[in-house]
């Protein structure tokens, strides 16, 4: 079962929104500079009324001649650590490639081989932290106090020590 938050229609997303004020689902047409906003009552309108939304917005920029927004250009800036610029450029400058073509093939590398991907241990942060019950027990040292929290992720139970300051 998939729980995604956004539609896709002809390589465009819309985020999918609601108004408690208005009562009713709204959605804009995401990562493009022009503005499509989009509305209805049900999801099913909703996305019938996103699909409809590009199709018009579509046919205007052919009316008009414009090429329309895309998503994504294939071209965007990173920022990353001076050390780790400088280590990717020499790793780029080593294998013979372009900086561009190191980071891309590091990129697919993550996306479609899995090699980096499989090394990364993903955390459901929220169920982690419910997992936490009251304090077992305190005791304070100088100006600290520590606690002792008992969770469970199944099937081992851990005893964490945190403190506070």
């Amino acid at each position: 079962m998939s729980n995604k938050q956004h539609f896709s229609y002809k390589g465009y997303t819309g985020s999918i929104d609601f108004s408690t004020e208005d009562m009713c689902l709204f959605g804009k047409v995401q990562m493009i500079r022009d503005l499509i906003m989009y509305d209805g009552d049900t999801l099913t309108e909703l996305k019938l009324s996103f699909e409809l939304a590009v199709d018009e917005y579509l046919e205007m920029c052919a009316e008009e001649g414009k090429c329309p927004d895309k998503p994504c250009s294939g071209t965007f800036n990173i920022r990353m650590s001076e050390m780790m610029h400088r280590k990717s450029i020499h790793e780029s400058n080593m294998l013979g490639i372009t900086l561009n073509s190191f980071i891309s093939k590091c990129v697919t590398e993550y996306f479609e081989e899995k090699t980096i991907k499989d090394s990364f241990v993903f955390v459901d942060k929220e169920a982690f932290i419910k997992q936490f019950t009251h304090p077992k027990s305190y005791f304070t040292v100088g100006s600290e106090i520590d606690f002792d929290y008992e969770y469970s992720i199944e099937p081992k139970t851990f005893t964490v020590s945190q403190a506070v300051q």
